[in-house]
């Protein structure tokens, strides 16, 4: 509890660096490889650059209209802002994932892979929010009830659920091996490691 209370701290990934024979520093920390279990690393990159078009399609939108309740309805305005910010957080880290081929530090795994579940949910809970606060201000001021703009403010909202949730699932649903690189380097300079690694392929071969 104590070593995962340590590496939480602001830029404790540093202690992941060490300094190398070149006089510079190499990375000595954890890797977290994508393993294809259900799709390849590919399909779960375009996937996320597809969701995440749509995410920040849908969060902008309804920026653009002119509908009373976008201009000057703080409950309706609040939860578009927060919708627009935590679409933000989900993008970055969605295309933090999109944009490594499939090979993560272990403090870039932490705010990508790990984190994006949560702020995609937050994302979904900021445009439901939203959606219903025009359906209350309509409620309240039938004097500015436009049908096809309300129609297309409530739409722009389920998208961005729809969206943020589908890249929850699909993150959740990726394989990721967490594995030590120093330990990796030190195995494969081992040669009794390396004899041994080939004597299971040879015996998986003749299975």
């Amino acid at each position: 509890m104590a070593e995962k209370k340590k590496r939480r701290r602001p830029r404790s990934y540093l202690e992941d660096f060490a300094p190398s024979v070149s006089g510079g520093y190499e990375f000595t920390g954890e890797v977290w490889r994508f393993r294809a279990e259900r799709g390849s690393f590919r399909d779960l990159s375009l996937k996320l650059w597809l969701l995440s078009a749509g995410l920040v399609a849908a969060a902008l939108v309804p920026g653009f209209s002119r509908h009373p309740a976008m201009l000057n309805c703080f409950y309706v305005i609040l939860p578009f802002a927060a919708g627009v910010f935590a679409t933000a957080f989900a993008v970055t880290a969605a295309l933090r994932i999109a944009l490594s081929r499939g090979e993560l530090r272990g403090y870039r795994y932490e705010k990508s892979v790990k984190a994006l579940p949560s702020r995609a949910v937050a994302a979904a809970v900021c445009s439901l929010a939203g959606a219903a606060a025009i359906v209350v201000y309509s409620l309240l001021n039938p004097g500015d009830f436009r049908f096809w703009e309300i129609a297309a403010l409530i739409a722009a909202d389920a998208l961005l659920a729809a969206c943020a949730l589908r890249m929850r699932q699909a993150v959740r649903l990726s394989v990721w091996d967490g594995n030590d690189q120093q330990q990796d380097e030190g195995r494969m300079l081992d040669p009794f490691f390396t004899i041994k690694k080939q004597e299971e392929i040879n015996h998986n071969e003749q299975n």
